[in-house]
């Protein structure tokens, strides 16, 4: 099974942000065994399978064919931080009454991290936990083209990633927590205490 996104971030896109991603994973039984994100605006492309490691590599998009450059591999496995050191995304929903329980969640989250970046683009927050831009993420209410690449290379990566499973749809409200060792796990517990640790439909 084939699961694209030919345009993660399309707000973004649609304003000239250079915050967008084409994502792109394959799933056997269920489970993402393959994928690549393209940073289009910034010219590298993520990718990762399962037993593989991640990696990145520059692109150049310029050509009718892409040219690749030399695949690098990333690793967070070592960059274990407490959540108040850590720099964490997160993203909001395009409906107005889940962005209000999306802002009482991010209240509570904010005293507790270093600080917060709302990118605009699922795929790119979670290689920017691969490659150590931010050290967190967490969202409600994805589909399943906008994490699937994503969380497998940040997984690959070395960062603990809990999502969905690929059935469910953004209007389940559920959650996606991922984070190098000791963000996640922190960040989880907390998202779990405020009673965002499921859908975030629950929270009145």
């Amino acid at each position: 099974e084939w699961i694209v996104d030919p345009i993660d971030g399309t707000v973004n896109f649609v304003y000239g942000i250079p915050a967008f991603a084409v994502s792109v994973a394959a799933a056997l039984d269920g489970v993402p065994v393959a994928g690549a994100v393209v940073d289009a605006a910034h010219g590298h492309v993520f990718g990762a399978c399962v037993g593989g490691p991640a990696t990145v590599a520059p692109v150049d998009l310029r050509s009718e064919e892409a040219v690749v450059g030399e695949r690098k591999n990333i690793s967070r496995q070592e960059a274990r931080k407490d959540l108040a050191q850590a720099l964490v995304a997160t993203g909001f929903s395009y409906d107005a009454e889940r962005r209000q329980r999306q802002a009482r969640v991010l209240g509570t989250v904010l005293p507790h991290v270093r600080d917060i970046r709302r990118l605009g683009s699922a795929a790119l927050d979670l290689c920017m936990v691969a490659s150590g831009q931010v050290d967190g993420y967490y969202e409600h209410g994805l589909n399943a083209w906008d994490f699937a690449a994503g969380a497998l290379i940040a997984a690959r990566a070395g960062a603990t990633v809990v999502t969905p499973t690929l059935n469910y749809t953004a209007d389940s409200g559920l959650p996606i927590i991922a984070g190098v060792p000791g963000v996640q796990e922190e960040l989880e517990k907390m998202l779990v205490s405020q009673g965002a640790g499921g859908s975030i439909e629950q929270l009145s």
